[in-house]
């Protein structure tokens, strides 16, 4: 893979822990908010954000895939997953394990033996 791209798939995986950041934005500032929940859904500027972020992290994904092997892109998408739970931790106190951690380096690891091979 080029550096490019390897950048536009690092860019990737920062996109998909940043959309489900938004979505959860979106869920806590939809269950504070009074209403239905069609109103609630209708008057959320973070959900209208997540859905901004994923159209374009899908553009962006069609764009990669394009120019790189689906086999090789993907591997990127473990990067995503392995910062969701930090993310979750930093921006919404949500507890962070031991065995949590364990996890997500294991992703790490994963992540790191694919991109060498």
């Amino acid at each position: 893979m080029s550096a490019k791209h390897i950048v536009l798939c690092l860019i990737f995986a920062l996109c998909l822990p940043v959309g489900q950041v938004l979505f959860k934005f979106a869920a806590v500032t939809a269950q504070q908010a009074p209403g239905s929940l069609l109103m609630r859904m209708v008057a959320n500027g973070p959900l209208y954000a997540a859905f901004a972020v994923y159209a374009g992290t899908a553009l962006l994904w069609y764009y990669i895939l394009m120019e790189v092997p689906l086999s090789r892109a993907y591997v990127f998408s473990i990067l995503g997953s392995a910062f969701v739970p930090l993310f979750a931790w930093l921006f919404f106190s949500e507890p962070m394990t031991t065995k949590f951690l364990i996890g997500c380096a294991i992703m790490l690891i994963g992540f790191y033996i694919a991109v060498a091979a």
